[in-house]
C-alpha cells in the first residue's frame, strides 16, 4: 500500500512539474517576443549652415544623415539607446545557459568541469549572415559572455536522504559554479572583465530507458536555479568615414557637398543580470561515444546594463567648387541611459557530448524563441 502511495505521489509530482514548467514556457512565449528596429547610435547636430541658404538647409540635413548611416555601419545595432542596452542584458542572460548544469552526463556520484559560454542579439541580421562574417560582430545590438567552472553532486550517493512529500531527494543533483576573469585579449580594441555564479537542482521526473547494446534513452529532467552575471565590456573604434551628395543649386554650382567624421568611439556596457530558470530536458545516449540532449527553458530575469559611451572627433563639411562655407555640426553617441533584459524569456536549446570513459566534451547551442538572441557554449567535464 505505501509504495503503491509513493508512485502515485511521484505521478502527481511529474504532472504538476510538468504542467508548471510548461506553462512558465508557454507565458514566457507570450510576453517575451519582439519586433526589433534597425538604426545606430551616431547622431549629428547641425550648429550652423553657414552660408547655405535657407531653401537648401534640407540638402545639408540629408547629408548627415548620409554621414550618420556611414557611420553607424561600424557600430552596434540600435533604433534607440535602451534597445542596445536591453540586447546586451538579453545577450548575457543567454551566454549563461549550460555552463552551470549537466543536461547528459547523468553521473552516479559527481560531475566537475569548466565551460564558456557567448550570446548576441543579432537585431535585424540574420544568424547565417552573423557567422558567415557578413555581419560586423560591433554591429550586433548586444552580445554577451560568461565562463565558469562547476561541479555537481548526485545526493542517491548519501543513504540517510528522505522523500519530502511527493519529493525524493534520492532522484536529485546539485549543481554549483563559478568564475571570474578580464575578457581575452583577441582584439585590442577589446577590454573588461566578467564574472559568473550559479547554483542549480535538477530533478529525474521520468525514467530513462535502456535498449540492449547502442541506445539508452535518460528520461526527462526538470531543472531550476540561479545564476547571476556581471559583464564590463568596452569596444574602441577608430572611425574615418564620408558621405557625400549633390546640391541641386544653379547659385552654387550644383556642387558636390563631403561630409566627413574622423575620431573615436567607445562603445560598451556595464552589464549585471540574474536570471531563475525553469527547463525541462532529455537526452539520449548512442553507442556510449556520442550523447544528444535537448530542451526547452523559461528564464524570469532581473537586473541590466548601463552605458558606457564617449566619442572624441570633428566633423568637415566641405565641396568640389568651395561655394560652400561655414557648415558646422558636433556629433554625439548615444547608447542610453539604463536598459533592462526581457522579464521573461524562452528558449529551446540542443547539445551533443562526446563520452571518453570518464572525460566528457559538450557543446551546445541555445536560441530565444520569439527573440533575436542566440547562445553558444562549450566546455569540458569529468563525470563519475
Amino acid at each position: 500500500m505505501k509504495m503503491s502511495r509513493n508512485k502515485g505521489r511521484r505521478s502527481f509530482l511529474v504532472s504538476v512539474t510538468t504542467l508548471a514548467a510548461w506553462a512558465a514556457i508557454v507565458i514566457g512565449i507570450t510576453i517575451g517576443s519582439s519586433s526589433p528596429l534597425w538604426a545606430g547610435p551616431f547622431k549629428t547636430t547641425i550648429t550652423s549652415y553657414g552660408n547655405v541658404p535657407a531653401v537648401l538647409y534640407s540638402e545639408i540635413d540629408a547629408l548627415m544623415l548620409s554621414l550618420e548611416s556611414e557611420v553607424n555601419k561600424r557600430l552596434p545595432d540600435t533604433s534607440n539607446g535602451s534597445t542596445y542596452l536591453k540586447g546586451m542584458s538579453n545577450a548575457s542572460v543567454i551566454a549563461l545557459k549550460g555552463i552551470g548544469v549537466d543536461y547528459a552526463s547523468a553521473p552516479d556520484i559527481f560531475v566537475v568541469g569548466a565551460g564558456v559560454g557567448v550570446g548576441a542579439d543579432v537585431g535585424n541580421a540574420s544568424l547565417s549572415k552573423v557567422v558567415g562574417g557578413d555581419i560586423d560582430a560591433r554591429q550586433l545590438r548586444g552580445f554577451g559572455a560568461a565562463a565558469s567552472v562547476m561541479a555537481g553532486v548526485n545526493l542517491a550517493v548519501f543513504p540517510f536522504m528522505p522523500t519530502i512529500w511527493v519529493i525524493d531527494l534520492k532522484r536529485m543533483q546539485l549543481f554549483m559554479n563559478f568564475w571570474k576573469m578580464d575578457v581575452p585579449k583577441f582584439d585590442s580594441s577589446l577590454s573588461g572583465e566578467l564574472t559568473s555564479f550559479g547554483f542549480h537542482l535538477q530533478y529525474k521526473l521520468m525514467d530513462g530507458i535502456k535498449v540492449p547494446i547502442f541506445l539508452r534513452w535518460g528520461g526527462i529532467d526538470f531543472t531550476t536555479g540561479f545564476d547571476y552575471s556581471t559583464m564590463d565590456i568596452l569596444f574602441v573604434q577608430d572611425l574615418n568615414k564620408s558621405a557625400s551628395r549633390v546640391i541641386p543649386s544653379v547659385a552654387f554650382g550644383n556642387p558636390t557637398a563631403n561630409a566627413n567624421f574622423i575620431g573615436r568611439a567607445s562603445a560598451g556596457a556595464n552589464v549585471k543580470v540574474r536570471t531563475i530558470p525553469i527547463e525541462l530536458s532529455t537526452h539520449v545516449q548512442l553507442l556510449y561515444v556520442l550523447t544528444l540532449f535537448g530542451g526547452l527553458g523559461a528564464d524570469f530575469n532581473s537586473g541590466g546594463a548601463d552605458a558606457n559611451a564617449r566619442l572624441n572627433g570633428t566633423i568637415a563639411v566641405s565641396d568640389n567648387l568651395g561655394t560652400i562655407n561655414g557648415v558646422t555640426a558636433n556629433a554625439a553617441l548615444d547608447l542610453g541611459s539604463h536598459g533592462t533584459p526581457s522579464s521573461i524569456n524562452t528558449r529551446w536549446f540542443l547539445g551533443g557530448q562526446l563520452n571518453v570513459t570518464l572525460l566528457k566534451v559538450y557543446a551546445q547551442i541555445n536560441h530565444g524563441i520569439g527573440q533575436d538572441t542566440w547562445g553558444v557554449n562549450a566546455g569540458v567535464r569529468i563525470a563519475y
